[in-house]
């Protein structure tokens, strides 16, 4: 699920579904759903945390219910989907000049029911409840967090904690030094920011689909359409084509045709083609067909050799350079 990592800075109703096959998982593979507790402070925390584990479980318990197959890919279970989002709310709710209150954390909570699941899924029509809460820092002011700027942009660099507030760039704008807004993705063929294309749109290499959409280009051909997978069990299916709907805890068996229930493994078994279809990584990505977990906060990274951050931190390198550097969450640095 490339956009997802891409989408750095883009802040991750339906019945709660099976959970796909799991090979060898951690204890309780189905624990994605299981580990989710009610927001609770053990009577310590500060206001902030209190406010922030309220709405960490609100965000991670509407993607559980979205999709359980989402959870297991991105963070391994709800604990970690909350760990995260609990801590991007606290360094967004604690930044200097910040917009984002308690209020605004509340609104976007009370506005979840409403972001349809494959619109939230995707981070795609954000209700206006859940999008960027504007700061009051100027032009030029440094940040580390788009909500802190009157813009809701910062402009970080690649591999920095701290940017400046500026407008939000445009569709074609270089991304070879800054990271591109949330709405944007850095294609690397052209080391531009662009929109995805949506379903029945053009795609290339340069024009990426939207999360959950493949680009299916005809032999001999540079572009293609941007297709949605069969989201029905047994449903006839292409491999070469759209092939299934992945977050519907589906993949497309070659052998039979049809869509069946999507593998995930963890960090060392074996991911890409397995058994006749795609098999993919529980919060890891699959990297020379095996699964390499996800470095939380925190934890060491390479943007060379990996591991790669989970999609809601990234890799500050130090400004001596080089490829190692630690897994942070935008915000958690002082930006003076």
């Amino acid at each position: 699920m490339a956009r997802w990592v891409a989408r750095i800075a883009a802040l991750a109703a339906c019945v709660v579904g099976c959970s796909p096959a799991v090979v060898d998982a951690p204890p309780g593979p189905d624990a994605a759903a299981a580990d989710a507790r009610p927001p609770s402070d053990g009577g310590g925390s500060t206001g902030t945390s209190s406010t922030c584990i309220t709405y960490a479980y609100a965000r991670c318990s509407y993607l559980q219910n979205c999709s359980p197959t989402a959870v297991l890919n991105r963070y391994g279970s709800t604990a970690q989907c909350q760990t995260i989002f609990q801590g991007l709310c606290e360094n967004s709710l604690g930044a200097p000049s910040t917009g984002t209150t308690a209020g605004t954390l509340s609104n976007c909570e009370t506005a979840l029911p409403g972001w349809v699941c494959d619109d939230y899924l995707y981070n795609e029509n954000i209700p206006p409840a859940c999008q960027t809460a504007l700061g009051s820092l100027p032009a030029g002011s440094p940040c580390g967090l788009a909500q802190q700027c009157r813009s809701g942009y910062c402009a970080l660099p690649l591999h920095g904690a701290c940017g400046t507030c500026e407008a939000v760039p445009p569709t074609g704008a270089s991304c070879a030094a800054l990271v591109c807004p949330p709405t944007l993705t850095c294609v690397a063929a052209t080391q531009t920011c662009v929109a995805f294309a949506q379903e029945g749109a053009s795609c290339s290499v340069s024009q990426p689909c939207s999360d959950g959409l493949t680009c299916v280009v005809a032999a001999g051909a540079t572009t293609g359409v941007c297709e949605e997978g069969v989201a029905t069990a047994n449903s006839a299916c292409s491999f070469t084509g759209a092939g299934c709907n992945f977050y519907q805890g589906l993949t497309c068996n070659v052998q039979t045709g049809q869509c069946a229930t999507a593998t995930l493994g963890v960090a060392g078994q074996a991911c890409g083609i397995v058994g006749a279809q795609s098999a993919s990584c529980i919060a890891g990505l699959c990297v020379r067909g095996a699964c390499q977990a996800y470095a939380l906060p925190g934890a060491a990274c390479d943007t060379a050799s990996g591991p790669t951050c989970t999609g809601d931190a990234r890799c500050i390198i130090a400004a001596d350079g080089g490829t190692a550097g630690t897994c942070q969450l935008n915000g958690a640095s002082a930006c003076p």
